[in-house]
């Protein structure tokens, strides 16, 4: 696949997120596919997003990711990405504190076949607690 390819296939991963679209997960996301330093752990494949998805969605019903910056170079894809949301549902073990939260992260994302089979991601947990009231 061409690096303009690759790119894309981040940016309808970030749209499946942003969607919970369980049919674009399995799409674009390749079964062994491995979620390195989730949030929450994860099963291998489409099912670790789906249940990531799930998971900020419940908690955050107007989530939504922004990709602000893709950087495709060989079978890798850098994403840097922020992402806004109301916190209205337990997250974490945290009950919704009505608070509107934003935060950032970067992920770097290996593509084999046209498929996602790998991803390496840091977020400002630090932040994202502090707005919940928890640091």
């Amino acid at each position: 696949m061409s690096i303009e390819a690759n790119k894309d296939l981040v940016r309808r991963l970030v749209e499946a997120i942003n969607r919970d679209d369980a049919a674009v997960f399995e799409a674009i996301v390749a079964p062994e596919f491995l979620l390195r330093d989730a949030v929450v752990p994860t099963p291998p494949g489409p099912a670790g997003f789906r249940q990531v998805a799930a998971v900020f969605h419940a908690a955050f019903p107007d989530f939504e990711e922004t990709a602000e910056d893709v950087i495709a170079e060989g079978d890798r894809v850098v994403l840097r990405w922020t992402a806004r949301g109301t916190h209205r549902g337990e997250f974490l073990g945290v009950a919704p504190t009505g608070r509107s939260i934003g935060f950032s992260g970067m992920a770097v994302f290996r593509v084999a076949d046209g498929m996602l089979v790998e991803s390496w991601q840091c977020h400002d947990r630090q932040g994202m607690l502090r707005q919940l009231g928890l640091a």
